[in-house]
């Protein structure tokens, strides 16, 4: 009787870890996406818009440079860790989660490594366009970028940063599908 008693017992220790260890990974996950769709809000939707009519098209875009790898390099971070999470937390590798949060990570590592480099160098340049002192309107900007040069650049960033952000938003969905009592 004593050994059966032990070995239901040390089951329901190991279930219990298991759950807590589960609950940890989900949390962190969630942090991590909440993290990576605040930061973009904030820097694209609140800071630039602000930045832009405060500093001036002159100041913004050097200002904005630096802070573009910082932020990048974040998103990448965040959504590796977020894409770790979900594994180790025992999703399959055709779920929701993971799915989504590697297209958000491929999305951050494209802007990181491609995307945003080019970028940034075609805004460098467009700085001594003298047609870069046409886009003087933050609605214009975000179309158009700097000019010419950054045009199509400025339009691959956001595009990615979209498909980024709706890669983690799919992901949140994954995990709350993946947690949420059946109904």
């Amino acid at each position: 009787f004593a050994p059966v008693a032990t070995a239901r017992l040390s089951c329901s220790l190991l279930t219990s870890a298991q759950r807590t260890m589960s609950a940890l990974y989900t949390f962190l996950d969630l942090a991590s996406c909440g993290y990576c769709l605040g930061s973009t809000t904030w820097y694209f939707f609140v800071a630039s818009p602000i930045a832009f009519k405060i500093l001036g098209r002159e100041k913004f875009v050097p200002t904005m440079m630096g802070q573009a790898r910082v932020y990048f390099m974040h998103m990448s971070g965040a959504l590796a860790a977020s894409l770790g999470l979900s594994l180790a937390n025992g999703a399959s590798h055709s779920s929701t989660a993971v799915l989504s949060a590697g297209v958000g990570l491929a999305a951050a590592l494209t802007n990181q490594l491609v995307v945003g480099p080019s970028a940034l160098a075609a805004g460098k340049a467009s700085l001594t366009d003298a047609e870069t002192e046409k886009t003087n309107k933050m609605k214009d900007f975000v179309s158009e970028g700097g000019g010419h040069r950054t045009k199509l650049w400025h339009r691959m960033v956001v595009v990615v940063v979209l498909t980024m952000t709706a890669a983690n938003a799919l992901h949140v969905w994954g995990i709350a599908s993946r947690v949420a009592p059946p109904t």
